[in-house]
């Protein structure tokens, strides 16, 4: 871990070197730019990268504009950097996942010369006390948006493409469900899967909506499952392409109820078999453990477990789940629209947006104002974790 040493010593040289407060200027002003040309390229993205970023934006109770981040790094300057540097470590946690060939007592070396490192008024990491609460990311209830209990509930998030040049508007549908456990996530996956080629098909294939045709599973924070949908265009205006997604979704009910008993089980072989496909390396192991490392769940058998509830599956139990959470009226379906407006289609959507004035469907126009007003869902019960003694010598 000689590298990872060294690399812990140049990070810290920053909070406690006196010297590192005379940082070259020219060097801090040219990572501002590099950081500014980052934001900046984001601007000129896809339309779907924007829509994706808009929903993320609604949903997540932290979430900042990216105006707000080039506001903000216009005003930084290199004293505030090395003050706030010289005060974040004793805020932190550490955590850590050591995976390959390593033992437990190296794993454990590892990790507490790191601590050590970046604590040093408190070596002793059972010992510390942090000031600070963790950062929980809270996400946005939309069941509660309406006045009725248990009814749908629908909004709306428009906004103008940040990149005039881009003739392509798009839309994000994102049917919120909540936190599932296992056997929900199950059919939410097999529903999932169901959904890909025939929307594709239709929506893409037959209806030549737009080049990119998705939907998948939508997590937002930790733990809040829903349903996506995403179509980008250039021939046709978000409000087009929103009630087409609505008028396939109408109709795919139906593909449950005809669908043989043959192609439902190769449908949930199918789903099985992704689940437990094997790790094509290392990296693709470790991204997983990790995962339930910072979600907190420490579910490490989390894929196993929801594939083992896809083979229970029967088609009653899906088209249950279809019409508690994804048909049109179903109560609840809990809906957010995000529209990315080409500028060839702001004259189109400015026509009917006269007619969504008589809907149920809630428009957001500020989601700072919008999220200050709305409930959040609640954070999951801490998971319990067993310690497994390895004989490790702790210093």
């Amino acid at each position: 871990h000689v590298l990872l040493e060294r690399l812990v010593d140049t990070m810290m040289q920053l909070s406690e070197d006196e010297s590192s407060t005379k940082l070259d200027p020219e060097l801090f002003d040219r990572i501002l730019f590099k950081i500014e040309q980052l934001y900046q390229s984001f601007l000129v993205a896809q339309p779907y990268q924007h829509a994706i970023y808009g929903g993320d934006l609604v949903l997540e109770q932290d979430k900042y504009t990216i105006f707000d981040k080039l506001n903000v790094l216009k005003r930084i300057t290199l004293e505030e950097v090395t003050t706030f540097a010289k005060g974040f470590w004793k805020h932190c946690r550490l955590e850590a996942l050591i995976h390959g060939n390593v033992s437990a007592q190296h794993a454990y070396d590892i990790t507490s010369m790191v601590w050590k490192k970046t604590h040093r008024s408190q070596p002793k990491s059972a010992e510390a006390v942090i000031t600070r609460a963790a950062l929980d990311k809270r996400i946005i209830d939309l069941s509660n948006g309406t006045s009725l209990v248990g009814s749908p509930s629908s909004f709306l998030y428009r906004f103008s493409g940040f990149n005039e040049a881009n003739t392509n508007s798009c839309v994000s549908i994102i049917l919120q469900m909540g936190p599932l456990d296992l056997a929900t996530n199950a059919k939410l996956a097999f529903v999932n899967h169901l959904v890909r080629e025939p929307a594709f098909n239709q929506l893409r294939t037959e209806e030549q909506l737009g080049y990119i045709v998705h939907n998948s599973v939508k997590t937002s924070g930790d733990h809040i499952k829903g349903l996506l949908f995403l179509i980008q265009s250039d021939s046709f205006g978000p409000i087009h392409v929103e009630n087409r997604i609505e008028t396939f979704l109408e109709g795919f009910r139906q593909r449950i109820v005809s669908m043989s008993d043959e192609d439902f089980q190769a449908n949930v072989n199918s789903v099985v078999a992704s689940f437990l496909e094997k790790n094509k390396n290392l990296g693709e192991e470790s991204s997983k453990y990790w995962h339930v490392i910072l979600n907190k769940t420490y579910q490490f058998e989390r894929l196993q477990k929801i594939a083992s509830h896809v083979k229970e599956l029967n088609k009653s139990q899906v088209l249950r789940f279809f019409d508690k959470y994804v048909a049109a009226n179903a109560e609840c379906r809990h809906k957010l629209c995000v529209q990315v407006v080409a500028k060839q289609h702001e004259e189109d959507v400015a026509t009917q947006e006269e007619e969504e004035k008589t809907s149920d469907v809630v428009r957001i126009k500020n989601p700072a104002d919008f999220k200050r007003s709305m409930p959040l869902f609640a954070m999951p019960p801490k998971a319990e974790v067993q310690m497994v003694d390895f004989g490790i010598k702790m210093v």
